[in-house]
Formats: structure tokens, C-alpha cells, sequence
């Protein structure tokens, strides 16, 4: 049986490039079966992949004396086969807390890379069972989960590799059974007050009478979903790659000819809010689907309009005054100047004005604007526009009365040499006229 299990192993630690040979491994060890199983072949994995490996093992304080009496069952075990051990203890984790196996699970993995720099070594190794990722992937489901939800637990994130995720927990307890190996048991882990214990407990049981085999078929799935997100993230990292825009107020990226699937677009949706609820998701992928539209994730406005979906992201306001010959004003966040200077008005992003029509305001455009009697973001809309550009088009206004849009609107004041001129403050970058 052993030969059996350890080829899985090796097979899928292969796959996913989990070791490559020489590795120095911190193996996480709780004293519970897993745990001892994944040990235990860890002496023929160092051979097999001429790695160094010690253990580590955290008492979080929670279960007491049985806390204590599994921390001496594990020194006892690490003395016995001459395996490095440090032991960890962890304080304030209260057994009656709400969301205690959150932070038992954060602390543990922030004790873990702790110990890794300090000890100086390259992995640390879980004991991630193929069961585990059947509950985690029920889990996330029952919760509302994406392609990545349903991708279940991943062979290895950072530095942490699950080598034994290829194994069903019944092969574990028969194997250590047969080669006669004691483990300690939680007895918190029988407990159904905690979400994934009810899961494990009383709802996965109840797939056995469909399906014996549904932990390797549901983890089939997950493989293949981890695939899916791995190139969703891919071409997600290709359009932030592409971006148009970024400043301190927006953020922009053109999907005009991306042909993707809907999901790759929700990794962008995650850098803004990593946990977007249902309704956020349902309304981003709506407006996908539309090709247009607004939505508000968390306190982000996000656009979509013209091929180009925005996140915007700060409060713009644009509010200033040219009052004599020469002003200048330059806008490095939306990349454009604007200067008033001598001169015939010839481009169509000048305005010619009389000397006498200083002082003038330059602003962004207010909900009612209209340019000879018709509404400001109207035009806009008929120039096709994008929404998330309109927030930050500079208007023109004297007196309650706009003169000049640049791209869109001006009328122009002849009788004087002045002329309003708007143009690329760095021809390199990006810009609103572009």
C-alpha cells in the first residue's frame, strides 16, 4: 500500500512542480493522522528529491491539557525518528470566540513563514487531504464562489506546498492501521458547531450514497477549475498590462476586442473589492453583458461604455480661473495644459476670445450642463464618449454661461487676439483627447 500511496505522491508533486530537488522543508505537524501519514513519507521524498526536512508544531492553547498531551505525543514522535522540532504556542485564541478557526488559521500560517526566515528554509509543507478540498470546495459553493472558489485548495500557494492533496483520508488511516502508527485526534474536530465540522460530518456522508468515489471526481473538478483560473489570471494580467489609463482617480482598461469569458473580467473586480458580494457580481457581469453601464462595488464607481471599463476610484473636482494674458494651468493627472495666450484660434481645440472676457472659470462638467440648448451629456453621448472621460472633461464658463468644451462645443468671441488653447501636456502618455 505504501508504494501505492507514495507513487501518487510523487506523481502529483511532479504535476505541479510542487518540489524541484534540493529544497530545505518545514513540515507542519499537528500529531493528527494527516499530519503523521505526510511525515512519514517525507522520509522517502527526501530521498527521492534530496530534500532536508524538520517539523514544526503549534499548541494553540484552546483544548487545554489535550492540547498539551498532543504536543508531547509529537516531541515523542520527532525524538524517536531524530526529526528537528519547534514548538510554537499561541495566546488570547479563546475556544469561544466567533470566527476562532479564521484566526487560529491565520496565526498558524503567520507562525510558519516566522519560523521559516528564522530557520532559513525554502517550503512549508500542510497535510491537505483530497478530503479536505471536497469540504472546502462544498464550502465556498454553499457560500457563493467563483471560478477560483470552485478551485477548491490550491496544490501550493507562496511558499506552502499540500503534497498529500492527491490522498483520501480513509487510504491514510488504512495505511497508518497497517503499519501499526499512532496519531492523536481533535476532539474539537467532531464538534458540528463549526461550519466546515458540519460539513465534514453530516453532509459529505451523505454524498457517499450517490457517489463513493465523489472526493476524487469533486477533486477532479477543482483540477480542472484551478486550470480555468490560472489562465483567467493570465489574461486578466494581459488587459492590466494593456491599461489606458491610471492615476489617482481612475483606472482604465480597454476590452473593446477582448472576446474573454465573463469570468476573467471578475479578477479585475477583486483587486477593488476582494470579497464583492452577489449582488455586486451579478450587476458587474450584467453590465457586461449589456456592453455599458454603471455600478457601484463598495465605495469604487465603476463604468463601462465604449469598449473601456473604469474603475473610479477618488473624488475629481476641477475648479479654476484664468484671469490675465499668459495663465497656464497643467493637469498632470489627466495629462493636458491649457494656456491663454496671443494668437488667430485655428485648432479645434482652441477657443478665440476678447481681452475683455477675462476672468473666465475652467471646471468639470455639473448634472444639467447645456451648450446651446441642448444637454452637455447629450453631445457627449452622440461623440461617443466614454462615461468615466466625462467625469474629467474640462468646461469652459463665464458668468453662468459655458463658451468652450474642448473635442465638443465653442463659440467663439472674435473681436478680440486672445485665444484659449488646450493640448497634451506629454505626448507620451495618455490623455483625455486621445
Amino acid at each position: 500500500m505504501k508504494k501505492y500511496l507514495l507513487g501518487k505522491i510523487v506523481r502529483f508533486v511532479k504535476e505541479w512542480n510542487l518540489l524541484k530537488g534540493g529544497e530545505k522543508v518545514l513540515v507542519a505537524l499537528s500529531g493528527g493522522a494527516d499530519s503523521i501519514f505526510m511525515t512519514e513519507m517525507f522520509f522517502d521524498l527526501a530521498r527521492i528529491f534530496k530534500l532536508k526536512f524538520e517539523c514544526i508544531h503549534i499548541n494553540h492553547g484552546i483544548r487545554g491539557e489535550e492540547a498539551k498531551k498532543d504536543e508531547e505525543f509529537v516531541r515523542e514522535y520527532c525524538t524517536n525518528r531524530g526529526l528537528f522540532l519547534t514548538v510554537r504556542h499561541v495566546e488570547g485564541l479563546k475556544n469561544t470566540q466567533s470566527g476562532l478557526e479564521e484566526r487560529a488559521r491565520k496565526e498558524r500560517y503567520r507562525i510558519f513563514y516566522e519560523v521559516l526566515r528564522e530557520r532559513d528554509l525554502d517550503l512549508i509543507a500542510t497535510a491537505h487531504t483530497m478530503d479536505d478540498n471536497a469540504e472546502t470546495l462544498l464550502f465556498n459553493l454553499i457560500r457563493g464562489a467563483g471560478v477560483s472558489g470552485l478551485a477548491g485548495i490550491p496544490p501550493s500557494h507562496g511558499k506552502v506546498i499540500r503534497p498529500i492533496l492527491c490522498v483520501e483520508r480513509k487510504d491514510i488511516l488504512e495505511y497508518l492501521e497497517s503499519v501499526g502508527e499512532g496519531y492523536v485526534i481533535d476532539s474539537t474536530n467532531l464538534e458540528d458547531k463549526y461550519t466546515r465540522n458540519y460539513i465534514r460530518n453530516r453532509v459529505l456522508p451523505l454524498f457517499e450514497h450517490i457517489n463513493q468515489a465523489y472526493r476524487k471526481h469533486l477533486f477532479q473538478t477543482s483540477l480542472i477549475m484551478r486550470d480555468i483560473e490560472i489562465w483567467s489570471k493570465k489574461k486578466a494580467d494581459e488587459l492590466t498590462k494593456k491599461i489606458l489609463h491610471f492615476s489617482s482617480f481612475a483606472h482604465v482598461y480597454g476590452i473593446k476586442n477582448a472576446s474573454l469569458p465573463a469570468f476573467v473580467y471578475l479578477n479585475l473586480i477583486r483587486d477593488y473589492s476582494p470579497a464583492p458580494s452577489y449582488e455586486e457580481v451579478s450587476q458587474f457581469l450584467a453590465m457586461l453583458r449589456r456592453g455599458r453601464g454603471k455600478m457601484m462595488l463598495k465605495d469604487v464607481e465603476v463604468s463601462l461604455s465604449e469598449g473601456e471599463l473604469a474603475f473610479l476610484t477618488g473624488k475629481y473636482t476641477l475648479d479654476s480661473t484664468f484671469v490675465e494674458s499668459d495663465d497656464v494651468i497643467v493637469n498632470v493627472e489627466m495629462n493636458y495644459e491649457i494656456r491663454v495666450s496671443e494668437g488667430k484660434a485655428e485648432g479645434k481645440f482652441e477657443c478665440q476670445i476678447d481681452e475683455t472676457f477675462l476672468p473666465f472659470t475652467i471646471r468639470t462638467r455639473w448634472e444639467g450642463d447645456r451648450i446651446s440648448g441642448k444637454k452637455l451629456k447629450d453631445r457627449f453621448i452622440d461623440l461617443k464618449i466614454p462615461y468615466w472621460r466625462r467625469r474629467f472633461w474640462p468646461v469652459f464658463e463665464k458668468n453662468g454661461e459655458i463658451f468652450f468644451v474642448p473635442g465638443v462645443f465653442k463659440k467663439e468671441i472674435k473681436t478680440g487676439n486672445l485665444k484659449v488653447e488646450v493640448k497634451k501636456y506629454d505626448a507620451k502618455r495618455f490623455s483625455i483627447f486621445d
